[in-house]
């Protein structure tokens, strides 16, 4: 994302090392592109988890939903929060009803998930 007042600046090859992390707007939704992810560890092992899908028959790598979750996880702002409890919303989900649990899981002792 360019500074407000500077959209017009032409964006080439040479910028990307100047700027993190780089917010991306497309007609098919944001991407957020990162020099350094906190929480992802080591690239070699975030590259072999990742999920790799083709684009106009380009393979393009994609962080896996653990790792994704880590990342948001240790960024810890609203927005990744709220993308946190939407990537695991199944999970919270009772299998006879559908119902959303009541409640988070996590640490050592989540307790009991309450369903409505």
């Amino acid at each position: 994302m360019l500074n407000p007042g500077s959209e017009e600046v032409p964006i080439d090859a040479h910028m990307l090392p100047r700027a993190t992390p780089w917010q991306l707007t497309t007609c098919h939704g944001d991407i957020d592109v990162l020099h350094d992810a906190p929480g992802a560890g080591a690239y070699p092992d975030l590259r072999g988890r990742a999920l790799v899908v083709s684009l106009d028959q380009t393979p393009i790598a994609i962080a896996g939903r653990d790792d994704l979750i880590r990342m948001k996880r240790a960024a810890g702002r609203a927005v990744d929060l709220a993308d946190i409890a939407a990537l695991t919303e199944r999970e919270h989900r009772d299998p006879r009803t559908g119902d959303v649990a009541k409640g988070r899981r996590g640490g050592s002792n989540p307790g009991p998930l309450h369903y409505e």
